[in-house]
């Protein structure tokens, strides 16, 4: 009697469906597809090729969505044999929920192993048929049964993230790689920026005014309009009565520049008990965050309340850091957090404005900024010089002197201003300054 069971490959098409449309919508499920599946694992032909076309963009830090898939195909030439515009975008539609895009991966790289082990059985079969007939193997038994381990062997199911291809370096300079702005002239996608400072000196007050500006369409210290971006900032020291207090002067500061923080542009965590980012747990939930505001400019800290170890360790400096770039990864954000700098010497030397704690923070991000006080200035006057701790990654048009607004009747904590002979003067903006011909 001949069972009566399927006897096509062992796949899940809707299951390929879920992840593919999961990944085109949440970075935080891409995360997890990518942990599980091997790039071999697609039985549909045209799922693979989305798949590697969602690899390749990310590969280039640019934002994945249906467009931006249906893009890359194009320029692959493979968008009519991967489905077309339409069936990307239903492959979005139909994402019954991104948070269950691991669940729906396993279930794909399982049925990825079956059809390899369905292969190898078959591969068997005939070679135990070929060594009983003496038609093409003229090996012993033993022979048969080594060759056969071997396939068995091979059916393990294959590391996620171990067979990507490598790029000729011809390929790599012909990929379209486009400036990708999120603060014109000082920070594009997924770059790092850790801000340094002495106590009181206003490094906060710099990173809050850098989100309040990039989400109300202002270059945070030139106030030059920009195009607005979404923030979030993680805010791991402030109760919210006090974030109100201090965030309530910079929204007005954006409404009398004339660029006014639309609804929905800025969002606030806080979390004065601090975090941990060595618990998976926690780490889960911040990305979890991450992925559903999906934000273009992100602060996190300061740093020091994003764990709960000893920051002058290596290995825990490490660990730390590779969070913030999963929360990048996730976003495709520019990221900025904030680090105490070291104490003074005491013998009258300036203060050292590099990161305290682990090396890790002096060589991980693209920009690190301290701020030191102009000679002869006090808290009172706040002029500061911006002074860069590590070299730029790239050239960019970091400000090198601030003052207080308040102090030459302007509604921003910071504003740019040159230093000349006759002391510190606000520089001459342009109007419509055209950042993509300038920088």
């Amino acid at each position: 009697m001949t069972a009566d069971f399927d006897t096509r490959p062992p796949q899940d098409i809707e299951a390929e469906q879920a992840v593919l449309g999961g990944c085109m919508l949440s970075g935080a499920a891409f995360l997890d597809a990518r942990r599980v599946l091997s790039d071999d694992d697609w039985y549909r032909p045209a799922h693979s090729m989305i798949w590697h076309a969602i690899l390749e963009l990310r590969a280039r830090g640019v934002a994945v969505d249906a467009v931006t898939v249906a893009a890359e195909l194009v320029r692959q030439g493979l968008i009519g044999r991967a489905g077309g515009h339409a069936y990307l975008h239903s492959l979005v539609a139909g994402v019954p929920t991104a948070t269950n895009v691991g669940y729906y991966a396993e279930i794909v790289a399982e049925k990825a192993v079956l059809r390899r082990l369905a292969e190898a059985g078959a591969r068997i079969r005939q070679l135990a048929y070929e060594a009983a007939n003496g038609a093409g193997f003229d090996g012993t038994v033993a022979d048969v049964l080594e060759r056969a381990g071997a396939e068995m062997l091979a059916v393990r199911p294959v590391e996620a993230g171990d067979d990507r291809p490598e790029l000729d370096v011809h390929d790599l300079l012909a990929l379209p790689f486009e400036d990708d702005w999120v603060i014109p002239g000082l920070m594009q996608s997924w770059e790092r920026l850790i801000l340094t400072g002495g106590e009181g000196l206003g490094k906060s007050v710099c990173a809050r005014q850098m989100l309040v500006c990039g989400s109300a369409g202002l270059h945070p210290f030139t106030q030059v309009e920009i195009e607005p971006v979404k923030g979030l900032a993680l805010d791991y020291e402030n109760p919210r009565r006090l974030s109100r207090d201090k965030y309530a002067s910079l929204v007005r500061a954006a409404d009398e520049s004339g660029r006014p923080v639309g609804r929905g542009m800025l969002e606030i965590v806080n979390e004065p008990q601090g975090a941990n980012f060595l618990r998976r747990g926690e780490v889960d939930r911040v990305l979890r965050i991450v992925d559903r505001v999906k934000p273009r400019l992100i602060y996190v800290g300061p740093l020091y309340r994003v764990h709960e170890g000893d920051p002058s360790k290596e290995e825990e400096a490490r660990q730390i850091s590779a969070v913030l770039d999963r929360i990048r990864e996730v976003s495709g954000a520019a990221l900025i957090t904030e680090h105490h700098s070291g104490h003074g010497s005491g013998d009258g030397k300036a203060r050292a404005l590099r990161p305290v704690g682990s090396s890790v923070w002096l060589r991980w991000p693209e920009y690190g900024y301290g701020l030191a006080l102009e000679e002869g200035s006090d808290l009172s006057a706040r002029a500061v010089r911006f002074v860069p701790w590590r070299g730029p990654r790239d050239e960019r048009a970091w400000p090198e002197h601030m003052i207080s607004g308040y102090a030459i009747g302007q509604p921003w904590p910071w504003v740019q201003v040159d230093r000349r002979a006759e002391g510190l003067v606000r520089p001459e903006l342009p109007d419509e300054p055209d950042w993509s011909q300038e920088y």
